[in-house]
């Protein structure tokens, strides 16, 4: 029996780094001072873009604050609707995972911009939903969405991680 030139990282290294990287991310984003300067300017951003890919649609929408409405509806992008857990959870899996810096620098840029631009798609699409079909919109929001949001950290974990361990000098991408 021959044993590998490089050990395997262990599986219950990346459990722990990842819970330990999930439960600090998590603690830090409910920081008073993360909430208020980060995160606030965040969900404001969220709602302006929101309206204007609706404006772009053809809905008489304005923004201000977190709120997008029109004159038939409005909805309000708050925390839990922001995409952030879904961040976390990709960043910890990232972070975790034995790659390059390199490699996971670039994978946590790149796996942000599509939960981001996501949740921009699930801004939109929620308020269409409570616009023209307001009886679906729990179930969008608080089912659908938040699943989705889970599901898509998730994916973007095994995308990335199967772009690393498949790239030449693994790790290295």
């Amino acid at each position: 029996m021959t044993q590998s030139a490089t050990p395997r990282p262990s599986l219950g290294r990346f459990v722990a780094v990842f819970v330990l990287g999930f439960t600090i991310l998590q603690t830090v984003l409910h920081l008073p001072w993360v909430e208020r300067s980060l995160l606030e300017p965040y969900l404001e951003l969220s709602a302006r873009t929101g309206s204007f890919v609706l404006s772009l649609l053809g809905f008489g929408t304005d923004a201000s604050g977190t709120s997008i409405a029109s004159d038939s509806f409005a909805v309000e992008v708050r925390r839990g609707c922001d995409g952030t857990g879904a961040m976390a959870l990709f960043v910890a899996g990232v972070a975790a995972f034995p790659a390059s810096l390199r490699a996971r620098v670039l994978g946590i840029g790149s796996g942000l911009a599509v939960i981001v631009l996501v949740n921009i798609v699930r801004v939109v699409s929620l308020f269409w939903i409570g616009d023209a079909h307001p009886e679906y919109f729990d179930r969008a929001h608080g089912e659908i969405w938040q699943a989705t949001f889970v599901v898509l950290g998730f994916l973007l974990f095994l995308s990335w991680t199967s772009l690393v361990t498949r790239a030449p000098g693994r790790g290295r991408v």
